[in-house]
This record gives C-alpha cells, sequence and structure tokens, in this order.
C-alpha cells in the first residue's frame, strides 16, 4: 500500500468522524445546559420572578416535557438550521451568529495566519540552526506560547499594542 493510499484512508476515516463528533458534542451541550445546576429560566429573570411565571415560561419553550422529547426537538431543530431563541430577549440564535459571526471569523483567521507565519518562520530558523541557542530559544518561546493563557496573552498584546505601540 502507497503512502498515497493511506493518506486518503486518513482524510476519509476523519471526515468520517465528523457527524458523529458533532452529534456527541450537541448531545453533550444539551445535556449539559439540562442538567447543570441552577434554572436558566429564573437566572435570565433576574431569580426573583414568582413561580408562576416560571412554570408559565417552562411551558412555551417545552422544558416541562419529557427529555427525550425536549432532545428530538432539539436534534430536529439543528438538523433544519434552527438554533431556537433565546431566553432574555426572544431573538433567534441564527441571527446573533449571523451578527456577530463575520467578527469571530475575522479574528479566527487572523490569528490563524499569523500562528502559521510566525510558527513556521521559528521553525524554520530552529531547523536551519539546530541545536544552537536560536533553536533552543525557538522550542523555548513555543513552549511558553502554548502554555501561556489565552486571556494573559491578549492582556499582554493589549498593553503592548495598545498602550506602548499606540
Amino acid at each position: 500500500m502507497g503512502q498515497g493510499t493511506s493518506l486518503r484512508t486518513y482524510l476519509l476515516t476523519r471526515l468520517g468522524l465528523v457527524l458523529p463528533m458533532v452529534f456527541i458534542l450537541l448531545t453533550f451541550v444539551f445535556l449539559l445546559m439540562r442538567v447543570a445546576p441552577g434554572d436558566p429560566i429564573s437566572a435570565s429573570l433576574g431569580g426573583h420572578a414568582p413561580q408562576a411565571v416560571i412554570n408559565q415560561i417552562k411551558h412555551q419553550l417545552g422544558f416541562d416535557k419529557p427529555i427525550y422529547v425536549q432532545y428530538g426537538k432539539y436534534l430536529w431543530g439543528i438538523t433544519r438550521g434552527d438554533f431556537g431563541t433565546t431566553i432574555t430577549d426572544h431573538r433567534p440564535v441564527t441571527d446573533i451568529i449571523r451578527v456577530n459571526g463575520a467578527a469571530t471569523l475575522e479574528l479566527t483567521f487572523f490569528a490563524m495566519l499569523i500562528a502559521v507565519v510566525v510558527g513556521v518562520a521559528i521553525g524554520l530558523v530552529a531547523g536551519r540552526f539546530r541545536d544552537t541557542p536560536l533553536d533552543v530559544g525557538g522550542r523555548l518561546f513555543g513552549i511558553v506560547i502554548y502554555a501561556t493563557p489565552v486571556f494573559f496573552l491578549g492582556l499582554m498584546a493589549q498593553l503592548v499594542f495598545g498602550i506602548w505601540l499606540n
């Protein structure tokens, strides 16, 4: 068996695992939102709503039905592209994704672009000057960047680019 066949098999296997992984993630999110401690409806109403109002909203949203009925309705909506509506302002989730998704995709694209350019450049230098201080520095930089929490990197980037470099 040649390398082309094994790469093709690998890619087909990975593509075949996409749907089961999405199904598992959807199931996990559904169950987490249903069995997590606390009541999302009373929390969205500020925690001070009368129980009758909470029960009425639960009935309107179908939260009073058995869990398997809720899950089936959830999956059916997802397959049709209906991600539901928010509890607080009754906006369709697809509208929120449409409005805010562009900014998220833009951030993701440029973050990946920077990561690839910087990573390849450091990798080339480290490979060219193997077992030198440049190689060790490149590896150390990679480990530190990988291990640093994202929120801390974000704060440091704001400090450097926003304040120090204007």
